[in-house]
């Protein structure tokens, strides 16, 4: 896990005939551990399409550990990573169908 000079994530949203509906993006402030930047650019996503009312969401991510741990209902050690991922898991059930698919 290491430090970030400043945690800068963000994010893309595609509509279901892969165009580009959305763009995001922001800075998580110095010394942003990259599971946090990772995990929060995640639920951001995810709180975007939301707000967007999407129907059905498939989240592609980068973080083996969001992904895992999203799909399991599982949560992390780390209290900050469990808390931002609750929130995601919380919105999850407003769509119709969910996955989340590990991407490299």
């Amino acid at each position: 896990m290491g430090d970030c000079r400043v945690g800068r994530r963000g994010g893309i949203l595609f509509n279901p005939d892969g165009i580009i509906v959305d763009k995001y993006a922001w800075e998580l402030g110095i010394n942003t551990k990259n599971n946090q930047a990772e995990f929060y650019s995640l639920y951001m996503g995810i709180l975007l399409a939301k707000k967007r009312e999407a129907k059905i969401i498939t989240i592609l991510g980068d973080s083996y550990l969001f992904i895992r741990h999203l799909r399991k209902s599982s949560l992390s050690q780390d209290n900050h990573l469990s808390q931002t991922l609750l929130r995601a898991q919380s919105i999850l059930p407003s769509f119709k169908i969910s996955q989340a698919w590990h991407i490299l």
